[in-house]
């Protein structure tokens, strides 16, 4: 059974949904809606979610978070990233899937109860429609620079190897990177921020002050950086050098949840994570 695909507002908010874990409106037609529920379930709808059709059989994964990771490609919404424990991509607005990558993890985790060994972030870079940068679940780092062609494993010695929660590449600049990740499961609280400048060959950290506490998202907003912790939301506007904690109220409208970040006027709607998110654990 597909999943209900929540209907676009007028602002191109979701105005419902049921099991979602992620949702997501194309930026240049609000007719074309994409949702997915638990472990990779996913659906498209051309007319605003009126009628759906789940997509997760043209899609090719042996195992599938539960977040599993869909994304538009920056540059061009008709595109879409998905991934299990390999990358697919669709460059029809998710009717025709073509997998980009071997098994990006150590195979299997060992619980017979839940499929790790899988993708939990990927995301395409603006300037770069080659660029491709993906992370696990066993803490494996990876990017690509010819569209799937090739992987390149990150072995710089700051990737902590534990959860990636998120990767994300500046949207001018396809050289620049940012990879988050949460030590939750390891029992470790301790923040983690990667960024490489020169395309993903070395990497450094940028906690800066950042709170004992595992990491969950980032999102390049200009010259500023946002990071989403278990403990709070934190803006920096020099790279990671120094964090200033954000004050976030959260707010309903008539039609959807909101948040604001203030004293800034600017939206954020923080991206769930099931790895970090303290109100939802994985089993």
């Amino acid at each position: 059974m597909a999943p209900t695909v929540p209907t676009a507002g007028r602002d191109g908010t979701p105005t419902s949904a049921a099991t979602e874990q992620e949702a997501l409106i194309d930026p240049v037609d609000q007719n074309m809606v994409y949702g997915c529920s638990q472990y990779g379930v996913c659906a498209r709808s051309t007319n605003g979610g009126d009628s759906t059709f789940d997509f997760t059989g043209a899609t090719m994964s042996s195992r599938r978070n539960w977040l599993t990771p869909v994304q538009f490609d920056p540059a061009n919404p008709a595109v879409l990233y998905y991934a299990g424990n390999q990358v697919n991509r669709s460059v029809d607005h998710a009717v025709h899937w073509a997998v980009i990558s071997p098994d990006l993890t150590g195979g299997p985790g060992r619980d017979p109860n839940y499929p790790f060994g899988t993708v939990t972030t990927v995301a395409g870079a603006k300037t770069d429609p080659n660029r491709v940068l993906a992370g696990t679940d066993d803490g494996r780092l990876w990017f690509t620079t010819n569209l799937g062609g090739n992987w390149t494993q990150v072995t710089d010695p700051d990737v902590p190897g534990t959860w990636v929660t998120r990767v994300t590449v500046d949207p001018v600049n396809a050289n620049v990177a940012y990879a988050t990740f949460s030590g939750f499961r390891s029992g470790v609280a301790l923040p983690y921020v990667l960024k490489t400048t020169d395309g993903g060959a070395t990497w450094a950290s940028i906690v800066g002050n950042l709170p004992q506490a595992p990491v969950n998202d980032i999102v390049v907003a200009g010259s500023v950086l946002y990071v989403g912790t278990d403990v709070g939301v934190f803006s920096s506007a020099n790279g990671g050098a120094k964090m200033a904690h954000r004050r976030v109220e959260r707010y309903r409208t008539s039609r959807s949840p909101t948040w604001s970040i203030g004293p800034r006027p600017t939206r954020f709607t923080p991206p769930p994570s099931a790895e970090g998110c303290s109100c939802c654990r994985l089993p």
